[in-house]
């Protein structure tokens, strides 16, 4: 049991390197740089597919911080113009093509 206590500490130790390597790039590039534009544009896609979908606009939200304390399932489709937008302006900030 005790000869695998170091081989067991190393690798917590690398793992947690690699996990803060990882958080302090997507810091670096900036929140909307952590996502690729084809993530936001099919998180838009998807809303797009269902208006209505809660989840789906709360997953693009959460790419775009576009802002949803608001939202519930009879007032998705009303963020519509709010959720092209926020995904428009995060594709921007990616150097990505809007959306049409």
């Amino acid at each position: 049991m005790h000869k695998f206590t170091p081989l067991l500490l190393v690798g917590l130790i690398l793992g947690g390197c690699q996990t803060t390597q990882e958080f302090r790039a997507a810091s670096q590039k900036g929140l909307a740089n952590s996502f690729s534009c084809s993530q936001i544009s099919s998180a838009f896609s998807a809303y797009d597919a269902d208006k209505q979908s809660l989840s789906a606009l709360t997953d693009l939200a959460n790419m775009t911080h576009m802002v949803t304390s608001n939202i519930n399932t009879q007032n998705a489709a009303a963020y519509y113009d709010k959720a092209k937008q926020s995904a428009n302006l995060a594709l921007i900030l990616q150097g990505c093509s809007p959306l049409t």
